[in-house]
């Protein structure tokens, strides 16, 4: 599977990349701070109509394993160092907030690698039953976006995701 992630992975960057943009502006002010300067000015952003599950999908329940998570109904997903969202997913007002959790994500990637990320997502489905918000990622992802929504203090995504990794929680 970590194999058939992988691809899926990088497919879907290469082709989602080269129709994404800079980040704004407004996005680099709010999002300052949080990741290094040269994440932010790597990271591209493209808007889809439809985020599409991996096409290995249907194949997983001949194999005896259930379909982990619908993609399609996610509002953003990280592909190594480009955001894709579907921008009528995002809910009211929380552009910004969904942009930073997937920049979580592409810290995981910076600081992992593309194999290491697709090997733990994988391992994290058999060990959670396949509750892809279980997932220690996801996990990770949802609680830096709660504070970072709370506004209280900036905090370096970079070194929260380093610690996770040290501690063996992601």
């Amino acid at each position: 599977l970590a194999h058939w992630g992988e691809r899926w992975v990088l497919g879907l960057r290469h082709e989602y990349r080269a129709a994404a943009r800079a980040l704004s502006p407004d996005e680099t002010t709010h999002l300052r701070g949080y990741f290094k300067a040269d994440l932010l000015a790597r990271l591209r952003v493209a808007e889809s109509g439809k985020i599409p599950n991996p096409s290995f999908f249907p194949t997983l329940p001949t194999m005896g394993l259930p379909i982990p998570w619908d993609y399609s109904a996610d509002p953003g997903l990280a592909l190594v160092d480009t955001v894709v969202l579907h921008r009528p997913l995002v809910p009211e007002g929380g552009w910004l907030s969904v942009l930073f959790r997937e920049c979580v994500h592409i810290q995981h990637f910076q600081t992992l690698g593309i194999a290491k990320v697709v090997r733990r997502y994988v391992n994290g489905l058999f060990m959670n039953g396949f509750d892809y918000r279980a997932l220690p990622m996801e996990r990770h992802a949802r609680e830096l976006q709660l504070r970072y929504d709370a506004g209280l203090v900036v905090f370096s995504v970079e070194h929260e995701v380093e610690r996770a990794v040290l501690s063996g929680a992601i």
